[in-house]
């Protein structure tokens, strides 16, 4: 009973807000090293608790070797333990809510207290062991361990999962030959890609597309395994990876007839290991193309169109420039809507629809590229484009005026916010800020990516940093342009602009409460 007490208070002490680390990096440990390309990340084993837990470890040791054992022994401690266990439960509340307590988080956590409960009875409860066990290193190590049994166990949980899903599809396109699966990938653009081609192919086919962001294996597997494909002519699926193969082991569960590369870039190059990875790890989607299926690539791109050029498929298409297949001309941009003149094979279309922002217009005219091919005229879709519907923080114009508000906090690319803050600048504002929450997994060239930033933000009238690391970049070329968040009121933030003469752009995943002061204005 003791030592379960002691091991909950090192879990809510220590381990928690490490799993909750392992949790948002997927367990992937690739993604949870590339934290640590970030200096602040290394404050996790620094801060003064730390040094305060070793100075009390190193005491107790000193002690236990001179022959002064000091151990959690008897009811008066269970008592003082589990009041301070259930202050530590309060103080820990909405850490608590705010983790995703799956089955997975549930077991590395059960593993995580059997060690420290196992380390405890082992040592007798001694004071020099749990000062130890409570440090940050120590708990690191642990969580560790036990994220790589647990990753053992749901690989092989994943390849049952992986099975099944490949055969369901193979029998749901084998009762209909003319069902279409289509794959896309990309550094940048996948999820708006797959909602607006979602909602194209709607006014023909019945459609199935993966929910929300999900494009990872085992997730895209579940999903497959609990959906009535019968429903459904065609299947949209993001596909994404972070390291060489992931691509691959997606097509071979659902060996795409059709498949997108709408953009590479430096996005996760810190888990890839370099670009020259990304770019070969984004092409293992055209293995279940050649030599039969289609390919549509983004021209707005130096590296899809190299391996456009490089592709031996005769069906394959380039969309968004003057020398693609598919490209736009004589565009207007507003806050209201995007109007283009649409070129194609046939011919061309004056088209409108409600997407605001010149970044994903390539990823409509990509759409419409699949839906000529697939036998939908653009003319017909005049309807349907007047009223698409991203997912939400996906460059949404919150507010039109007083002040003018665009929320792209889920854009986390380099591409996407380049792109994204040069249509913000173009728009006839008077007084622009953007409010920027830093890249990650861009490992050791963080620094040099960032400079790419500095021209697209110089001309902005303030940039308000949300990150802490290499922030330093912005502040030596921007000046007094850049301020650092510190739990500023936006009110403060902004005062020196009247709010009918300004426009703000979130950009990445800024601090929640942030975004709920920005979005309340």
């Amino acid at each position: 009973m003791l030592n379960l007490i002691l091991s909950l208070i090192i879990f809510l002490a220590s381990s928690l807000n490490i799993l909750r680390l392992f949790q948002i990096k997927e367990y992937f440990f690739p993604s949870i090293w590339a934290h640590f390309d970030y200096p602040s990340s290394y404050l996790i084993f620094i801060k003064r608790r730390e040094i305060f837990l070793w100075l009390l470890w190193a005491l107790f040791f000193i002690l236990a070797f001179l022959g002064f054992n000091f151990s959690f022994k008897g009811s008066f401690w269970v008592f003082i333990l589990l009041i301070f266990l259930f202050f530590l439960l309060k103080k820990r509340s909405e850490q608590i809510k705010s983790i995703n307590w799956t089955l997975k988080f549930l077991f590395i956590s059960f593993l995580v207290i059997l060690i420290n409960w196992r380390i405890l009875d082992i040592s007798e409860s001694s004071f020099f062991m749990f000062f130890i066990l409570l440090t940050a290193p120590l708990q690191f190590l642990i969580s560790l361990i036990s994220t790589y049994i647990a990753n053992t166990l749901t690989n092989l949980y994943a390849q049952i999962l992986y099975n099944k899903a490949k055969v369901k599809i193979e029998k749901w396109k084998k009762a209909d030959p003319q069902r279409k699966i289509i794959g896309i990938t990309g550094s940048y653009g996948k999820t708006s890609t797959k909602e607006i081609l979602a909602q194209i192919l709607s006014k023909k086919f019945k459609v199935l597309k993966s929910p929300l962001r999900l494009n990872a294996e085992i997730g895209l597997s579940q999903f497959i395994l609990n959906s009535n494909l019968e429903e459904y002519e065609i299947l949209i699926i993001e596909m994404g990876a972070r390291r060489r193969g992931e691509i691959s082991t997606l097509v071979k569960i659902f060996n795409p007839d059709i498949v997108f590369l709408t953009g590479i870039g430096p996005q996760h190059v810190a888990t890839f290991g370099s670009l020259k990875d990304i770019i070969i790890g984004k092409s293992e989607i055209f293995k279940s193309v050649v030599p039969r299926g289609i390919a549509l690539i983004n021209g707005n791109d130096e590296y899809s169109k190299y391996i456009y050029q490089t592709l031996p498929l005769p069906q394959k298409y380039l969309y968004g420039t003057r020398e693609s297949h598919f490209y736009p001309i004589e565009t207007q941009f507003s806050l209201e809507n995007t109007v283009f003149n649409f070129v194609y094979p046939d011919g061309v279309i004056t088209l409108s629809t409600n997407i605001v922002g010149r970044q994903f217009l390539e990823n409509l005219v990509g759409a419409l590229a699949c839906a000529y091919l697939l036998g939908i005229k653009p003319k017909d879709l005049e309807d349907v484009l007047k009223n698409i519907e991203l997912l939400p923080h996906q460059f949404q114009v919150v507010k039109k005026y007083n002040p003018v508000i665009i929320d792209d906090s889920y854009n986390s690319n380099l591409i996407g916010v380049i792109k994204g803050a040069e249509f913000f600048y173009s728009l006839p504002i008077k007084y622009k800020i953007i409010f920027f929450a830093g890249i990650l997994e861009l490992g050791v060239e963080t620094p040099s990516y960032y400079k790419e930033l500095i021209e697209v933000f110089r001309n902005f009238d303030k940039i308000i940093l949300t990150f802490k690391d290499y922030t330093q970049i912005f502040e030596e070329y921007l000046y007094n342009k850049v301020i650092i968040y510190k739990k500023q009121k936006v009110e403060e933030l902004i005062k020196e602009f009247p709010k009918n003469e300004l426009g703000i752009l979130i950009l990445g995943r800024i601090p929640s409460k942030l975004l709920e002061e920005i979005l309340k204005l």
